[in-house]
């Protein structure tokens, strides 16, 4: 993600973003950092200098239809916040949790307000 793309909205970023749920983890036997990078297309890691470990850049939230796969169904909407080292595990949480609110009711409210277009692999959100 570039600098630029921070201050924006997920959804309107053009850049790639792959999340990976627990269960997605757990079946593709996850077990070191480097396995993100055979599941996840133009992924590569570069080693820090300074730091070692995971960087957390962003919390975000998902909300998609329910199918039979969990954690599959079509994308009704995503946000993220931008986290910094500042901020405290509770402070994390909280952020956490009011992304999840904030896209949960976009998500309801697009259902509820009929823009939404499912149609096999396609879905499209009205504005």
């Amino acid at each position: 993600m570039t600098a630029r793309s921070r201050q924006e909205r997920l959804i309107d970023v053009p850049d790639t973003i792959t999340a990976f749920s627990s269960s997605q983890i757990e079946r593709a036997a996850i077990g070191e950092l480097n396995d993100f990078v055979r599941l996840t297309p133009g992924l590569s890691l570069v080693e820090a200098s300074q730091s070692p470990g995971i960087q957390l850049i962003n919390i975000g939230a998902t909300a998609h239809f329910v199918t039979t796969d969990l954690d599959e169904g079509p994308i009704i909407a995503q946000d993220a916040r931008h986290v910094t080292h500042s901020l405290s595990p509770e402070q994390m949480v909280a952020m956490g949790q009011d992304v999840e609110c904030q896209v949960l009711a976009r998500a309801v409210a697009a259902h509820v307000e009929h823009r939404i277009i499912s149609n096999g692999a396609k879905t499209v959100i009205f504005a």
